[in-house]
């Protein structure tokens, strides 16, 4: 089955039109020649020819007047992975169609009997005051359909993976003796969750999923889960794990769950073909999440590129892992092409900060000296990364030297007294797109005249400063007060509403909280 979710009438005028959809695959598009965002920009009227807008997750239609309306659809395509029946915007005259009911993925016995079933939804937001207004209902309709929950989304996280090379070498990370060692790093550095990914169900040195039990290692975890959680609770840390759902049922994994206190669980392996896949994943996901003892949410892993959960749809059960960035010590295998790239971070979470709320998404740290292609950034630079959404230390800790550790305990302290509010807030990038040799940032806007910006100066930039545009009252002077790095002052816009920013230096960044100076 396929057919129209929605068909809108356009008024009789001419629009111009935004398709956006992002791209999963992450770990093999890490890149900057494989930007995370797609989008497809045109006009359209009456008289316009029927076409296709591609395999965008949404499309913004502005008027000559600035108003407008935004169609999102709510499923889990991607720009780069249409997934089940996800369909097409169509223009046809003066006309928006919005096709794919999520029936038709070639298993004809899924609609058979007497059970409910859903088709994907639509979103229909309707603005105005041009782009910038169309963005900000974008999100605001994003934070409402999935909320954000401080006691289940507001932590900084560490993951065992990522310091080790793939396979084998980081399944061994996740034993008891590394995470008891880990946790007495992160709670020293100020990270409040540490999640035991693959290899805890595995003894050391071994790997067969066809015949675990999913629990605890007996020669990993002697004593279960005891140990970890007794040090956790000492350390007031929390925990998280992973798992597999094809291979370890929600029963199970529940059991564990409950064992072990764990508050955040990271689903990997997942490919969703047929509808039945998807509803018994998110029926999965009601399990875990509705009968832990503690609150628990997700880790959507959007890595791969067959079909998972993508951007826009699931979010109401936890958040999305962006990066699988890996580094690995001489000796060890490295897949140089995930190997952590400060520049190739920074430029996803700009891109995607463009049309998606960051405090949804888990934003990888990982040692710069380390990685193949660190190029001389500085460990705190990492750090400031992270800052707009949910910082991820995937890396173990204890591989920070001194210097790096103060560095990074210096950037944690100042973040967490003003993440609530950044969490709480609206992230959207500024300056120029991140490539190696830009000026560029981030700002949050926690209300109409106060919020943050962490800025960046990219280690190939030759300016010595920078005009920047923000999402300000216009004519307006900002109160910048310095959180970290940069200097306080008071900045006054030019006739184009640009800010005049200098005193970083090359691979440098800084942190502000600002308000609007009243008249």
């Amino acid at each position: 089955m396929t057919g129209f979710c929605d068909l809108i009438s356009l008024q009789e005028e001419e629009y111009s039109y935004t398709g956006f959809g992002y791209n999963n695959d992450s770990q093999h598009r890490y890149t900057l020649e494989t930007p995370i965002l797609m989008e497809i920009h045109g006009t359209v009227s009456p008289e316009t020819e029927n076409h296709s807008v591609a395999n965008c997750n949404g499309i913004i239609f502005t008027g000559k007047d600035g108003s407008g309306f935004i169609m999102v659809k709510e499923s889990h395509k991607c720009a780069n992975s249409g997934g089940i029946s996800t369909g097409e915007f169509l223009l046809k005259g003066n006309c928006l169609c919005n096709t794919g009911l999520g029936f038709s993925d070639g298993s004809p016995h899924w609609l058979s009997g007497a059970d409910y079933r859903s088709a994907w939804a639509s979103w229909y937001i309707p603005f105005d005051g041009g782009k910038s207004g169309a963005i900000q209902a974008l999100k605001e309709f994003d934070r409402a359909r999935y909320p954000f929950r401080k006691d289940r989304d507001m932590f900084i996280a560490m993951n065992t993976w990522g310091s080790r090379g793939g396979g084998m070498l980081s399944r061994m990370a996740a034993t008891e003796e590394n995470v008891l060692a880990e946790l007495e790093s992160c709670a020293d550095l100020g990270i409040d969750l540490l999640q035991i990914d693959d290899g805890w169900q595995f003894d050391p040195g071994t790997a067969d999923f066809q015949n675990c039990a999913w629990e605890p290692s007996a020669k990993g975890f002697p004593e279960g889960w005891k140990n970890v959680r007794k040090k956790a609770a000492e350390l007031n840390m929390k925990l998280g794990l992973w798992a597999a759902p094809d291979f370890v049922s929600a029963e199970q994994l529940l059991k564990n769950i409950n064992d072990g206190g764990f508050r955040r669980i990271k689903l990997d392996f997942l490919n969703l073909t047929k509808r039945n896949l998807l509803d018994d994943l998110l029926d999965y996901a009601r399990k875990i999440t509705e009968h832990a003892e503690n609150p628990i949410g997700i880790n959507w892993d959007i890595t791969e590129n067959c079909p998972r959960m993508g951007f826009y749809f699931g979010r109401e059960y936890g958040n999305i892992f962006l990066q699988n960035c890996e580094n690995s010590p001489p000796g060890s295998t490295c897949k140089r092409f995930i190997a952590y790239d400060p520049e190739v971070t920074l430029n996803q979470t700009w891109l995607l900060a463009r049309y998606f709320n960051l405090n949804q998404v888990q934003i990888t740290i990982q040692r710069i000296a380390e990685s193949c292609h660190g190029k001389g950034y500085p460990q705190d630079y990492a750090c400031g990364i992270a800052l707009m959404g949910n910082p991820l230390f995937f890396v173990e800790t204890r591989r920070f030297s001194l210097d790096e550790r103060n560095l990074i305990k210096k950037v944690i302290s100042v973040y967490k007294e003003h993440r609530e509010k950044i969490l709480s807030g609206f992230v959207e990038p500024v300056g120029s797109q991140p490539d190696g040799s830009r000026w560029t940032g981030f700002q949050c806007r926690c209300s109409v005249s106060e919020g943050y910006l962490t800025l960046f100066r990219e280690i190939d930039s030759d300016d010595e400063s920078c005009r920047i545009r923000l999402n300000l009252p216009f004519g307006k002077k900002l109160i910048l007060k310095s959180l970290y790095q940069g200097t306080d002052s008071i900045l006054e816009p030019d006739s184009e509403g640009t800010f005049l920013f200098t005193g970083l230096s090359r691979s440098s960044w800084a942190f502000y909280q600002y308000e609007v100076q009243e008249s």
